[in-house]
């Protein structure tokens, strides 16, 4: 028998206002919490956002609403009281939810999907010259974004969204969708102490 979905509210982490509705199974009800982190579809990308109701009526029974595609950690990155204070600085200020409460946690810890570019198989670059073939040595030598072509060729990023299209079009370079880790990393300190036993 089909598990009966659960449905819950999202702040996704990006310049949107208001929260979404995202579905759940049933069975994980009791792994989910006000303040966990998730990564859901939105759009043609998935992007973080924060859990702030559980258990909800969807505000359109006959809209087709998606499921989340993960649940990111296994315990709130803010206890559910806090909910209330981002809320009221979000209204405050005009300024949107998930952005309000990313702002409020550590940097560098939201995930996002970001196109890759990379070298089709069997493409040479010496077939090419100019700005095309020096753009195919760069995806030869690792996966590359848009951006990080556009500063390792010294070309405006318009030329190189164009040159990038016309590759891609011909099939010498491949775009592939990936998830972008998060950047933070715990800090560490080193002490030192005084050996009395030598």
């Amino acid at each position: 028998m089909p598990q009966k979905p659960i449905f819950i509210h999202v702040a996704p982490a990006a310049p949107v206002f208001g929260r979404y509705t995202y579905s759940i199974d049933s069975d994980i009800l009791t792994e989910i919490s006000i303040g966990q982190r998730v990564l859901v579809p939105f759009g043609r990308r998935k992007i973080t956002g924060y859990i702030t109701d559980i258990d909800v009526e969807p505000a359109n029974k006959d809209m087709t609403i998606k499921p989340i595609d993960s649940i990111l950690e296994t315990a709130p990155f803010f206890p559910g009281e806090m909910l209330e204070l981002f809320a009221w600085i979000a209204d405050y200020y005009k300024y949107p939810l998930g952005l309000t409460i990313e702002a409020a946690l550590p940097q560098g810890i939201n995930i996002t999907e970001s196109i890759m570019y990379v070298l089709a198989e069997n493409a040479d670059p010496a077939e090419l010259i100019d700005n095309r073939q020096n753009i195919m040595q760069l995806v030869a030598s690792k996966p590359r974004t848009l951006k990080s072509l556009q500063r390792a060729s010294g070309m405006p990023l318009k030329e190189t969204r164009r040159e990038v299209n016309r590759l891609v079009a011909t099939g010498r370079i491949k775009a592939e969708l990936t998830l972008q880790n998060q950047s933070a990393k715990p800090k560490t300190e080193k002490w030192v102490r005084l050996n009395v036993d030598a």
